[in-house]
């Protein structure tokens, strides 16, 4: 018995290390998936013929370019048509103001684009007295003229032209705005800065009369097409592409009215450090320019 189970255990020893041929081994064939030219496997692909022409993936790309273009536009139809007008868009912009219920000699408070705005009704005596400034005592020169449409109206931006505090009107030396907050700046009737330490005139946004007690604060949509002219201009005189007026209102109220402030006027432009600013201050107090 004992010998027995020796034949059958160098039996199973042998078993293990037998192996199969490679011969025996079934290669998967893909002859089925390829054309009659590329059977034969002593031909090199391009002897075979089948080489594929550039040209022929232009087609595809071409109607792939073609198709998006026409869904692009077919898209911006269908959008601009469900969508609201382009004078309802250009309404948006702008805020309506009747002037029939301030009268004269007082000043009203209106939101436009989430800014305070001054509409002052000017009387005969203001209008007179603001007319006949001489420029000369101005430090940010400006006729009353060029900065109302009618003499008996003022639009002005109510935020101060230093930090952007909201002065309270009819109050002051000049009988015009006045801001207490920090600066102590006094404007004119005609939102000209003649005390303080503010620097520049209140700014006048773009508004026009739509009838005799209706003003509208904004640019139309047909203004707006007409931008790139003022920007043109107002490039070639202040360096800047933006309007004068949005130049005029951003730039003075940054966060700190001494420093990163870029005016057209250079000249009165007032140094970031402490002995620069003192300096300016003596020159500009000396030479009658500068209030405060």
């Amino acid at each position: 018995m004992i010998h027995d189970f020796t034949k059958l255990n160098f039996l199973c020893e042998v078993t293990r290390i037998v192996r199969r041929a490679h011969t025996d081994i079934q290669v998967p064939e893909f002859n089925y998936y390829r054309t009659k030219r590329s059977l034969d496997p002593f031909k090199s692909y391009r002897d075979s013929g089948d080489v594929t022409s550039p040209y022929s993936y232009l087609t595809p790309i071409g109607i792939a370019i073609i198709f998006i273009y026409v869904l692009k536009n077919i898209i911006r139809d269908v959008v601009a048509y469900i969508g609201p007008a382009k004078d309802v868009i250009s309404d948006y912009n702008c805020a309506k103001i009747d002037l029939s219920c301030i009268p004269e000699g007082k000043t009203a408070v209106f939101e436009w684009q989430k800014l305070p705005v001054f509409v002052r009704h000017r009387t005969q005596e203001e209008i007179a007295r603001e007319s006949n400034v001489d420029l000369q005592l101005l430090r940010d020169p400006e006729k009353d003229s060029d900065r109302v449409t009618k003499p008996e109206w003022l639009v002005v931006v109510a935020m101060c032209t230093r930090l952007g505090e909201i002065p309270i009107s009819n109050a002051g030396e000049y009988r015009g705005f006045y801001c207490p907050c920090c600066c102590d700046s006094h404007y004119e009737a005609s939102g000209r800065i003649r005390k303080g330490r503010a620097r520049f005139n209140l700014v006048v946004p773009p508004y026009r009369f739509q009838n005799e007690h209706t003003i509208v604060i904004g640019r139309s949509r047909a203004e707006l097409n007409t931008d790139h002219l003022i920007w043109v201009n107002t490039k070639k005189q202040y360096n800047t592409d933006k309007p004068r007026w949005i130049t005029d209102l951003m730039d003075p109220l940054r966060s700190n009215g001494f420093e990163n402030v870029e005016k057209h006027n250079v000249e009165n432009a007032i140094p970031k450090n402490k002995c620069g600013r003192e300096k300016f201050r003596k020159k500009n107090v000396e030479g009658k320019s500068v209030g405060e």
